[in-house]
């Protein structure tokens, strides 16, 4: 065990090798956590940031490593960074705070690197597996090209979880996404047939909850 610990580690003696993983691990962080049903995760935009973040910021270790005054002028020139876009949800806040931990440690511990980005990436598969033994066998993921042809309505539903699932199995209704933003507000996408049906769902959906947001994407 000693020795694995010590391969891993010693990867961080070879910059190009912490270079390429670390952009390697994102790309497979981004992949893994798509294949778990994160579907908003398979945009281009998404894409583009898991794998540019990670070494973005290995270079940036890299840059202030031991130098005092370098590292508080980054710190200073970093903090007008924002976010453009709101972030939107708080498990997306947590997918990019990974990032960054993966591009930081990775110059110093990789097997921590390591450890984080398992335990990132396999553990929407375990809670997906017993979310199906509870609720139904839901698969919320979906075929990319699939999802350019459908039409997809969006909700944003305040309810108890329980009686939303039971509501969303009574009324049989084909699952494109289901997360939680917290505060009992649930995302929900769904494939729809036409305009029609989007307001019967949003008014059935109603039943148990409070109907926050929808929008129907044709």
């Amino acid at each position: 065990m000693t020795e694995l610990y010590n391969l891993v580690n010693s990867i961080a003696d070879n910059k190009l090798l912490v270079f390429i993983t670390s952009t390697l691990l994102g790309f497979l962080l981004n992949y893994l956590l798509s294949l778990a049903g994160f579907v908003w995760l398979k945009t281009f935009n998404q894409k583009m940031i898991y794998i540019i973040f990670p070494p973005a910021m290995t270079v940036i270790s890299w840059t202030i490593s031991g130098n005092l005054g370098l590292s508080l002028g980054m710190i200073g020139a970093l903090s007008i960074v924002r976010f453009r876009t709101p972030v939107k949800s708080p498990i997306e806040l947590i997918f990019y705070f990974v990032l960054i931990v993966i591009g930081i440690s990775i110059t110093v511990a990789p097997i921590y690197t390591l450890l984080i980005f398992l335990l990132t990436s396999f553990t929407p598969f375990v809670f997906k597996y017993f979310y199906k033994l509870e609720y139904g066998s839901y698969d919320f993921t979906e075929n990319e090209d699939k999802l350019s042809q459908i039409s997809v309505a969006n909700y944003v539903v305040n309810s108890n979880q329980n009686d939303l699932v039971n509501k969303i199995k009574e009324i049989n209704i084909k699952l494109l996404d289901f997360k939680e933003d917290g505060n009992n507000n649930f995302n929900i996408s769904i494939e729809i047939e036409s305009l029609q049906k989007y307001n019967e769902i949003k008014n059935q959906l109603a039943e148990c909850g409070k109907i926050l947001k929808s929008e129907f994407i044709s």
